[in-house]
């Protein structure tokens, strides 16, 4: 996404406002999320980008406290995309991650010798087989 000068100021003040600073926990401007984890974030959703250029276009010359503060009042699923979008461009910093003691998902080896709690299989019993037949090659 691109953004002007004024923009990514704007946006790294509204990202402080949602993720300040706090004990060892950098703040989300300090956490790399317009240098790095929004594009990240809009690789994975790029339908979020309008959006949130439409956010920004209308907060631009708002105070980000104010801004966030009308948004989440006037319009809770605008504030919660802001807020998420921010949030996730924030857990995409290796260090927020490493602070956190989260490595990322990782694969887990179920051992062939482990059960699986039938009681976790019973929605998928009862629900039955549900697959789309792949097409003939």
């Amino acid at each position: 996404m691109k953004l002007t000068a004024e923009e990514r100021t704007w946006l790294a003040a509204v990202a402080d406002a949602l993720i300040p600073a706090t004990g060892a926990m950098p703040a989300a401007s300090q956490a790399a999320v317009l240098e790095y984890g929004l594009a990240k974030v809009l690789g994975s959703r790029a339908d979020l980008e309008p959006k949130l250029r439409e956010l920004i276009t209308a907060g631009i010359n708002k105070q980000p406290d104010e801004y966030l503060f009308e948004l989440k009042r006037a319009k809770p699923s605008d504030f919660s995309l802001l807020a998420e979008t921010i949030a996730g461009a924030y857990f995409q910093d290796e260090r927020v991650r490493a602070l956190l003691g989260y490595s990322g998902q990782q694969p887990k080896r179920i051992d062939q010798d482990e059960e699986i709690d039938p009681v976790l299989l019973d929605d998928v019993r009862k629900r039955g087989p549900i697959y789309r037949p792949t097409p003939p090659r």
